[in-house]
């Protein structure tokens, strides 16, 4: 698994994306190429995959819950999924 600068073995996240979509997400987010990523059937998964990442991490690191979460478009799938 990647060590992502700053986000250690929490990279963990992304094996999860992986194994859901049953293809190495992972891998395009941290490696490239770049022109794969920048498709919308790409770029769409990846934003949701780093954004749930990113919130699960400070969810855990903090010890707090947020009494509410909120976002537009893509962003609100984010909240919804670490709204739980």
């Amino acid at each position: 698994m990647h060590d992502v600068a700053g986000f250690g073995g929490k990279a963990r996240r992304f094996e999860e994306v992986d194994e859901a979509l049953g293809e190495p997400l992972s891998s395009l987010c941290f490696d490239g190429p770049e022109e794969r990523l920048v498709l919308t059937e790409n770029t769409q998964p990846a934003l949701l995959a780093t954004s749930v990442a990113i919130g699960r991490v400070l969810l855990e690191e903090s010890g707090r819950r947020p009494v509410l979460a909120a976002g537009h478009s893509l962003g609100e799938w984010s909240a919804l999924v670490l709204a739980g």
